[in-house]
């Protein structure tokens, strides 16, 4: 076989071991016996049997690299352990911090916002109230106004002098004159019944103890 089988070979036991290495520091105890019992002693044999070097060569070069290995596994391991500490020391707090800040802007932006509506909405209410004020207070002027034209014109009417009375028109009829007070008997056309009952009622309640005598004269043709 050639040197170059040889160097795969060699390359897979180091990749073998260095994954034992990695399994037992994270205790994954069951793969790591695996590669352990199984898998890297069939890799290290074939490799020897590639080889060409002697057996205490191979022996002194399998050492070594587990030496080495085993080192640099560590060293990743510490490394990944401090820098672990360090993000959560270091990295976690400043995004926590500005995870924080982010939250606090955004809670302040929301207030800002709800208290923009809300001075809005007040200054819609002011508004919707003073013109109803204002509403109110016209009306109320107006009332006040038709109340002192009301009072005014009272007092003016009231302050007038009365009219001297009047004496009452004698009644007059369509077709008649006008009654007297003469004791001759009235003349009432024939077919003006209320009149002629009228007339009757008067005469009784001023003479009950005597009779009038009443003369019908007939109605003219008007034609």
């Amino acid at each position: 076989m050639s040197g170059n089988d040889a160097a795969e070979s060699w390359k897979e036991i180091v990749t073998q071991f260095r994954s034992l290495c990695f399994m037992r520091r994270q205790g994954n105890a069951s793969d790591s016996g695996k590669i352990l019992e199984e898998k890297l002693p069939r890799k290290i044999a074939a490799w020897s049997r590639m080889a060409t070097d002697d057996t205490e060569a191979k022996r002194s070069q399998l050492e070594q690299m587990f030496r080495e290995e085993q080192r640099r596994v560590d060293d990743v391991c510490a490394l990944h352990e401090l820098s672990t500490a360090q993000w959560r020391q270091d990295l976690v707090p400043m995004l926590t911090n500005n995870i924080s800040e982010q939250v606090k802007s955004a809670v302040v932006a929301q207030l800002a916002s709800q208290a923009a509506q809300q001075n809005q909405l007040g200054e819609e209410i002011k508004q919707a109230l003073s013109e109803q004020f204002q509403l109110q207070a016209a009306r109320e002027a107006a009332q006040q106004a038709l109340l002192q034209a009301v009072q005014k014109s009272m007092l003016e009417a009231a302050s007038r002098p009365s009219p001297p009375p009047t004496s009452a028109a004698p009644v007059t009829r369509a077709g008649q004159g006008t009654a007297t007070s003469s004791s001759a008997p009235a003349r009432i056309p024939f077919d003006d019944i209320p009149a002629i009952i009228d007339q009757i009622n008067d005469e009784e309640k001023r003479h009950p103890s005597s009779r009038r005598t009443f003369s019908v004269r007939p109605v003219c043709d008007r034609n």
